[in-house]
């Protein structure tokens, strides 16, 4: 048995090394760069009021939770962006439009991922989403919208429609506080 190798270039793979870091400290670089320029809080997250959401699912249960509210141009053009991961958890978004329309929404300047539902308005679910965050060396910038016109978009962290069990079939309501 012969084998045939090949002549080690050093001058070749240290460029490809030294390539390959500088790759990996990019990405690890700008996909931290939202996460250090989060906040806590801002100034529209402040402003905005409480609701009380009411989930009435298929079985007849009633989930309530509390979300800021949305209502108005200012605050629906901040919703989560440059709002840190943790806070994205505890303060879920209930964004109300003045008619029914197909809203488009984008993760730009949003450091965590975000699942939404968007509501009818009977309070019948359209869809529910899972938003993902832009990867700063992609040019994809996915834009989110309902199937029809709604009325109003519940943004949540990931994961919590499945957690509790709403889908599609679920209810939505709210009285603001």
């Amino acid at each position: 048995m012969i084998l045939k190798t090949k002549k080690f270039n050093h001058r070749t793979s240290v460029s490809t090394v030294l390539i390959l870091i500088s790759l990996v400290f990019y990405a690890l670089s700008t996909s931290t760069l939202y996460a250090l320029e989060c906040q806590l809080d801002n100034a529209a997250l402040q402003s905005m009021p409480e609701v009380e959401i009411k989930f009435e699912l298929p079985t007849g249960e009633l989930l309530k939770f509390s979300a800021k509210l949305a209502d108005n141009a200012r605050t629906r053009a901040a919703g989560f962006q440059r709002v840190c991961a943790s806070t994205i958890e505890k303060s879920p978004i209930l964004f109300v439009f003045e008619h029914e329309s197909i809203p488009r929404f984008h993760m730009r300047n949003v450091v965590a991922p975000i699942d939404i539902a968007f509501i009818k308005k009977g309070g019948e679910i359209d869809s529910i989403q899972p938003m993902a965050i832009y990867v700063l060396a992609s040019r994809s910038r996915p834009l989110y919208n309902p199937r029809q016109a709604v009325i109003a978009a519940l943004e949540v962290s990931p994961g919590f429609y499945s957690e509790h069990g709403i889908d599609e079939n679920t209810r939505v309501s709210w009285v603001r506080h």
